[in-house]
């Protein structure tokens, strides 16, 4: 028999507990990692799944700015994803983060402005209806807040 065939016909002799070894837990680059690495995944897809859902608005414009890679569209898309999030969750540094976010947004929309050639481009467009989006949905929020507490 040649030295092939015998290899590929006789069964290894590995202990099945060697196949299913646990995994050794100082090895796993992530071991420390948590929800934080995701909030922003989690709180863009919140945020496709729930607002505007049940209005003529609920287009699916809004999930392909989410995938726009530019600076403006994506601190937008974040403004208002933590902003929505941290409101209906009832997390304050949520929607403080939402805040800072929103801050950055209008730099990024406002250079985009100053830009000939991005002042008119669909993304800067769809930024700033997304920004006042956040507007309605940040102010309309604290009015219903204020109203429940009077």
């Amino acid at each position: 028999m040649s030295e092939l065939s015998r290899d590929i016909s006789t069964p290894p002799s590995t202990n099945c507990r060697e196949l299913f070894k646990p995994l050794n837990s100082d090895l796993i680059p992530c071991k420390g990692l948590g929800l934080s690495a995701f909030e922003e995944d989690i709180q863009i897809s919140f945020l496709l799944a729930n607002f505007l859902v049940g209005t003529d608005n609920s287009s699916p414009w809004l999930m392909l700015h989410a995938k726009d890679h530019l600076p403006c569209a994506r601190m937008s898309i974040r403004a208002l994803s933590a902003v929505y999030f941290g409101r209906v969750h009832h997390l304050h540094k949520t929607t403080t983060q939402g805040f800072e976010y929103y801050i950055e947004a209008l730099k990024n929309l406002n250079h985009s402005l100053r830009q000939s050639e991005d002042a008119s481009s669909i993304t800067v467009v769809k930024s700033a209806i997304v920004l006042e989006l956040y507007e309605v949905s940040y102010n309309f929020n604290a009015i219903v807040t204020r109203s429940q507490t009077v």
